[in-house]
């Protein structure tokens, strides 16, 4: 009988081996891909719903101009100064977001969830968030509203800007501010922005600044990147996330790169 070429159980072991490394090395890049996919879709989602959100409560209120109407103020500026329509301006943004009470968890009232603060993290998940850590408003991202697409939000008239703060997924993971947690607000035409980072501090530069407030040292620089151990690392990420740029190398690619 001709002798028929074969491969050596030698060979078939070290090409098992070489499989085996390969697969290790590239799955769990592809998860992290197809987990930031899902991310990135999910932020489009919600603020498609955020953009309806106020459309609507324009419409409800009758003005033209909801950042306007929602962060005028009476008072001195730089003081107490004491937002004349914040209460109203709420009411319709919660409205708005409740409006049909059969598509969401939470109907129009003051039906709220809360959540442990203990398990979200910041950007690069290096610290626990904290309210006082420069997160945009009192119990910001603590006491939040639901829908039945699971997200979860809430409305703050401060700082003379209306911010909406926004969990893209609900109760689901990361729970990471820039990854499915962002701080949105609005301009000053009414369409959705966020703070954009603008310097990159380490620690021990952050800890010898010196800042009048705690919460200002946590939020100089706007901070959003893989270094900080800021509490509010992550706030300056939002504007980033609507324009898909990496804020390590700015240019295209902040959903791939998300640490």
């Amino acid at each position: 009988m001709p002798h028929r070429a074969a491969f050596t159980l030698a060979e078939l072991l070290i090409t098992l081996g070489i499989i085996g490394v390969v697969a290790a090395l590239t799955i769990p890049q592809l998860i992290k891909n197809v987990k930031h996919h899902v991310l990135e879709n999910q932020f489009k989602q919600a603020s498609s719903v955020l953009q309806q959100v106020v459309l609507l409560a324009r419409e409800e209120l009758g003005v033209d101009n909801l950042k306007k109407f929602c962060t005028s103020y009476e008072g001195i500026l730089g003081e107490n100064i004491s937002y004349i329509n914040s209460t109203q301006c709420i009411q319709a943004l919660n409205y708005a977001f409740t409006k049909d009470s059969s598509m969401y968890v939470n109907s129009v009232g003051e039906h709220s969830v809360e959540r442990d603060p203990n398990s979200m993290r910041t950007y690069n998940n290096k610290t626990v968030l904290q309210d006082y850590g420069g997160i945009a408003g009192p119990y910001a991202l603590k006491v939040m509203r639901q829908n039945l697409n699971g997200l979860l939000l809430n409305f703050t008239v401060i700082e003379l800007q209306v911010y909406i703060n926004v969990d893209i997924n609900g109760f689901d993971g990361p729970n990471q501010l820039g990854h499915d947690i962002f701080i949105f607000y609005l301009s000053d035409k009414d369409t959705l922005t966020g703070h954009k980072q603008t310097a990159v501090y380490t620690d021990e530069e952050l800890a010898e600044m010196d800042f009048d407030e705690e919460y200002q040292r946590a939020r100089a620089g706007y901070p959003c990147n893989k270094i900080s151990g800021s509490s509010a690392n992550g706030f300056g990420c939002t504007w980033f996330a609507i324009n898909d740029i990496d804020p390590e190398t700015n240019k295209k690619g902040y959903w791939k790169n998300l640490p």
